[in-house]
């Protein structure tokens, strides 16, 4: 992936706002960011330990109301990128298996939501019947730090996750846009 103004005009149901920003006298930025997100990518947010944060809850939200949400969200990655060795994906997929790609995963979607719905008339606790539906949903997150250089530099990159990558750019926009008190 390289990172370009077209990747990041991309449609995407990724978002980020501000919602406090504040500077010490000693001259400290505290900035505290709403965001929304794949949840798929919440295990590398969280590698961040100089980031407070907390996330909404699989195990709060009744199993109705999740299987909805994930169903009119219809989330899917924002970039198929080709199998190759390391960590990274290669280029995106060609014009003939992008489609194929994307429409394997809303199939793996909507097999999610029917096993769900069965263990939910089952009768099946939202903690975990919720957990099927993951990988189709956005995490919401409420995260507060006064160092976003090291997040910024690790995820704003072209070896970044696409999903990480394009949450690090629209958080770094939105800080850019703030004005701290």
């Amino acid at each position: 992936m390289s990172l370009n103004l077209e990747f990041f005009s991309r449609p995407t149901n990724i978002t980020a706002k501000v919602v406090c920003d504040s500077v010490s006298e000693q001259g400290v930025r505290l900035t505290t960011f709403e965001i929304e997100y794949p949840r798929i990518v919440m295990s590398e947010f969280n590698t961040h330990r100089s980031v407070s944060k907390n996330s909404s809850s699989s195990r709060a939200i009744p199993v109705s109301k999740m299987l909805e949400h994930t169903e009119k969200v219809n989330l899917k990655p924002i970039y198929f990128g080709s199998k190759q060795s390391g960590m990274q994906a290669g280029k995106e997929l060609d014009a003939d298996d992008l489609p194929s790609a994307k429409y394997f995963w809303e199939a793996a979607m909507f097999d999610a939501i029917a096993w769900a719905t069965e263990l939910d008339e089952l009768g099946v606790a939202k903690e975990v019947t919720n957990r099927l539906v993951e990988p189709f949903q956005l995490v919401k997150v409420v995260c507060t730090s006064t160092d976003w250089d090291n997040f910024f530099n690790l995820r704003l990159h072209p070896d970044a996750d696409p999903n990480i990558c394009m949450l690090a750019y629209k958080m770094y926009k939105a800080m850019q846009e703030s004005k701290p008190i």
